[in-house]
């Protein structure tokens, strides 16, 4: 289990409350360093079940107009990541 998804479980059990789909965030923005760094963080804070992140990208959920946008603005691979220029360098 990850230290995000270990963390997130206390905070909801403190709170009495279940992991859901988070209905009540309208955007979300993740570290995306590496394309399965975004897919394993959409599953760590319950976003997406384990296993499915990548088929919740594919279905659309996380598109602009889905259920949850994520990363509209490209992420941090569309605006140069710093691994990637510093290898270039």
């Amino acid at each position: 289990m990850s230290a995000t998804r270990a963390t997130l479980s206390r905070k909801l059990t403190r709170r009495r409350a279940s992991p859901s789909r988070a209905p009540e965030l309208g955007l979300i923005e993740v570290h995306d360093c590496f394309s399965i760094t975004e897919l394993v963080t959409m599953e760590d804070l319950f976003l997406s079940d384990e296993g499915r992140a990548v088929t919740d990208v594919l279905d659309g959920f996380y598109d602009r107009d889905g259920q949850l946008p994520c990363q509209i603005d490209g992420g941090l691979k569309c605006f140069g990541h710093p691994i990637a220029a510093r290898a270039c360098a």
